[in-house]
């Protein structure tokens, strides 16, 4: 029976060894599980060091795992050498070879694999077409841009047709406004071959752009997996919360528990939030909630529930939106991000405003 899962990670760890004498040894990777099913867009997600790019690295077999198994539509390859795994890897340099045509950098795996010149040739042109660059055939990597480096790179790994595809940070190398460009052609090209992309990625826009999944990575554990939509709305924990844009954070205390919800006593004032679990009465905790669901008001807007109180100490004008970082009356600072104010018109420095949110837009997080 087929395995319903492209890619598994079971309980794996990476440690290596001192490089020297009164060194640690470092563990990379700590005992991950991953599930990652066929024709996904899965993307690890995490800052330097976080363990997304030895994973990737496991997966593909240029490293071995101290302990866990990885599986490749349910067969073992833990042990399979990286050229015997249906797995190609897009490198965050291209890796092309400059002496090489763009035709002979495609074709490169299909030579080394003794692919007769016919079918080489009739593959690689696909590919060619596949990545909208079918007339660079002839053309050096040094002749083109970094975007159509980028492309040539994606065609050299489809061409072999992979189970699935590894992504190392591929954009990175690009400057903004192709890097934007390019994420909208590499979800449309995945959905078009339909093969399960694993992605490593630093950027939390370029994540929440073109994943299906997101595995958010931390010291080498996993601290969530989940769609794009519940690892903004919906974070596991402050780490989560607050690597994920802009997260505001109030410390409290659970005061009252009633079904799925919870009040808590925040800056001397209490207001109600949804709770997945609900911790015991008395518990301190932290509330997470992002500017953009931030209400400012110069009245009371609650609906009759109580709000906090605060003083506008700073604006950043941003074109469509405006941000105001507010001070509340026990010192800490908040920030809102408005497009509007409900008809009151913009607010000035210095003005007394009231805050609200609706319960469902912010999280309480015990973490």
């Amino acid at each position: 029976m087929a395995s319903e899962f492209a890619v598994e990670c079971r309980s794996v760890s990476k440690v290596f060894p001192a490089r020297r004498k009164h060194q640690r040894t470092v563990t990379a990777v700590h005992d991950i599980s991953l599930s990652i099913r066929h024709g996904e867009f899965f993307t690890l997600l995490g800052a330097s060091g976080c363990g997304k790019t030895t994973s990737l690295r496991l997966i593909a077999g240029f490293e071995q795992p101290s302990s866990g198994e990885i599986l490749l539509h349910g067969n073992p390859i833990t042990h399979t050498p990286p050229h015997k795994r249906p797995v190609n890897t897009v490198f965050q340099n291209y890796a092309l070879f400059p002496h090489m045509t763009v035709a002979q950098n495609v074709a490169f795996g299909l030579t080394v694999r003794h692919i007769p010149r016919a079918e080489r040739d009739k593959r690689v042109q696909e590919a060619l077409e596949l990545v909208r660059l079918p007339d660079a055939a002839h053309a050096r990597p040094g002749e083109l841009s970094g975007g159509m480096q980028q492309r040539i790179a994606l065609a050299r790994a489809l061409v072999n047709r992979p189970a699935v595809l590894l992504l190392d940070e591929p954009l990175s190398a690009l400057d903004l406004k192709l890097r934007q460009a390019m994420r909208g052609e590499l979800k449309n090209l995945q959905e078009q071959v339909s093969i399960t992309f694993i992605y490593v990625t630093h950027d939390q826009e370029e994540a929440l752009a073109m994943s299906d999944r997101i595995a958010v990575m931390n010291g080498g554990h996993v601290e969530q997996v989940a769609e794009p939509a519940a690892i903004y709305n919906r974070p596991a924990n402050r780490f989560v919360a607050d690597f994920i844009g802009e997260t505001n954070f109030l410390r409290g205390e659970i005061a009252l528990r009633e079904d799925n919800r919870v009040q808590l006593r925040l800056a001397e004032q209490m207001m109600w939030a949804a709770a997945d679990d609900t911790p015991p009465v008395g518990q301190p905790v932290t509330l997470a909630v992002r500017p953009e669901k931030v209400y400012l008001t110069r009245t009371n807007g609650g609906n009759g529930r109580a709000t906090l109180y605060g003083t506008v100490n700073h604006i950043m004008y941003l074109g469509t939106d405006t941000r105001y970082t507010v001070r509340l009356q026990n010192g800490h600072e908040l920030v809102a991000l408005a497009r509007n104010l409900n008809g009151d018109g913009p607010l000035h420095l210095g003005e007394p405003v009231h805050i609200h949110w609706h319960e469902s837009d912010a999280r309480v997080l015990t973490e």
